[in-house]
This record gives C-alpha cells, sequence and structure tokens, in this order.
C-alpha cells in the first residue's frame, strides 16, 4: 500500500510557493527486467517541481551548481507537460553530472511516462523517447565505471523491449565477454564496503573472487532469461524472481558489490 500527502514548497530560485505530492510508505514485490520496482508503490517517486521556473528537485546538486542553474532556469522554456524526471535529467546534463546518474534520471523518466500512459499528454511516442534517451545515455557510460554493467543489463531490457532483437543479441554477446573480476576495483571495495575491522587486501581479494562466481551464475540465470524472451520476440514487460532481482539490482545496497 502507497500513502500520499501533499506538502507546501518554495522554490530556491524564484521564490513561488506550491503544494506538492510525495509517497511517504509503500509496499514493493520486487522489481522488473529493467530494475524498476513494482507493487503498490508510484513509480518512480514524485519529485517536486517548480510550476513558475520549472526547477526540478533532486538530490545530487553542489552549492556551486546554483549560479549555473539559475542561468540555466532563466533561458529554459517550462513545459509542465514533461515528466518531471525529464526536467531534472536536463539539469543535470546542462551541470554536466555523472553519465550513471544522467543514464539512471532518464529510465526514471521513461519509467514515469510508462506508468502515466495516457496521461498528462505521455503517449507512446514519448514513451519510446525516454526509452532511447536512457540507452543513449547508457552508452556513455564507460567500461571502467563500476555500475557499467548493471546499465548494460538494463540497456539490453530496454533494447529488447524496442523490439531490436540482433541488436539484444549482440549486446548478449558483449556482455558474456565482460570479466567481472575486472570490474571489481579493489581499492574502491575496500573503502566502500569494509568498516573499522579493515581487514588485509588479500583477505577482502578472497571474498570478491568467491562473490565474482556466485554472481556469474546469477548473470548466467538473467541472460538466459533474456535470449528467450528474444527467442519469441517478446517486447513486454517482465518481472524478476524476488532473489534474482536482490540479488543482481536491489536498491537498498544489497545487490551486486559493483553495482
Amino acid at each position: 500500500m502507497s500513502t500520499i500527502r501533499n506538502i507546501e514548497c518554495k522554490c530556491p530560485f524564484c521564490s513561488k510557493e506550491f503544494v506538492e505530492t510525495i509517497q511517504g510508505s509503500y509496499t514493493t514485490f520486487g522489481l522488473c527486467l529493467d530494475s524498476m520496482p513494482h507493487g503498490a508503490a508510484i513509480v518512480p517517486n514524485p519529485i517536486a517541481r517548480c510550476p513558475e521556473c520549472g526547477f526540478t528537485e533532486g538530490n545530487f546538486f553542489k552549492e556551486e551548481d546554483d549560479k549555473l542553474l539559475k542561468e540555466y532556469l532563466k533561458e529554459k522554456k517550462v513545459n509542465l507537460n514533461e515528466p518531471p524526471y525529464y526536467s531534472l535529467a536536463k539539469e543535470y546534463e546542462f551541470l554536466n553530472k555523472e553519465d550513471t546518474l544522467i543514464a539512471e534520471t532518464y529510465l526514471k523518466a521513461f519509467w514515469e511516462s510508462l506508468n502515466n500512459y495516457g496521461y498528462k499528454d505521455y503517449d507512446e511516442k514519448c514513451i519510446e523517447t525516454l526509452q532511447k534517451l536512457a540507452i543513449d545515455r547508457m552508452d556513455k557510460i564507460k567500461h571502467t565505471n563500476h555500475k557499467y554493467l548493471k546499465f548494460q543489463f538494463i540497456k539490453l531490457d530496454l533494447i529488447r523491449r524496442l523490439g531490436e532483437f540482433d541488436k539484444g543479441l549482440s549486446l548478449i554477446d558483449e556482455i558474456k565477454s565482460i570479466d567481472i573480476l575486472g570490474l571489481a576495483n579493489l581499492d574502491d571495495y575496500s573503502n566502500e564496503a569494509k568498516n573499522d575491522l579493515k581487514p588485509s587486501k588479500s583477505v577482502i581479494q578472497e571474498e570478491i573472487n568467491e562473490s565474482s562466481k556466485y554472481y556469474q551464475e546469477k548473470l548466467n540465470e538473467l541472460l538466459k532469461i533474456q535470449e528467450e524472451l528474444i527467442k519469441n520476440k517478446d517486447k513486454d514487460i517482465h518481472t524478476l524472481k524476488k532473489d534474482l532481482g536482490e540479488t543482481l539490482f536491489s536498491h537498498d545496497g544489497r545487490g551486486m558489490f559493483f553495482l
């Protein structure tokens, strides 16, 4: 069950006061093949957007972004029919934020339009455009990025759902050639995943090796699912088994160590 409530907001750029709807508690039952949560929830979580200047609130703005954002909003033509996450993605692009952040925001704009089909002018053309924008930004993510593999799997699902099956099979071959161990940056893993105990790098490396074998099995399972869907020319949305979804794409930090 999802609970929603209205909150009073004030735009930090134009001082416009407005009321926005946000989501409180909610329940999800699992994930789709593109990592979208499904269940009794608004997906993605609603975000605030100023109806006057169009500023869309995000979690990754810094104080030094304010001046640039003021210039951007001054020149931007406000279109309140745009999905708010699309507006946010454009702000992140203008500020030259990380490719993974922009890709994820376009992905959420795609989910937003998909879940509001027929509402606010979110038609099939809008949905497909956002789908392609997410794919294009995922293409820019370098293979050295620790989230690279995650976005390859998400991109694969978006490509399949566009009906580009040959392209999907080619991407599967590329994914199969990826060295999981090579994606695990030992220094990053040591800094991010460990606490005050500070085990030796050899201990951490052994843990990475064992984890990689386990996750390789899960990745192969996911690839088989996509191969079967492509074989059947299936363009529909599909959900993952709960344990597989949590293992690979969990949004609470319990997923793959390099995602």
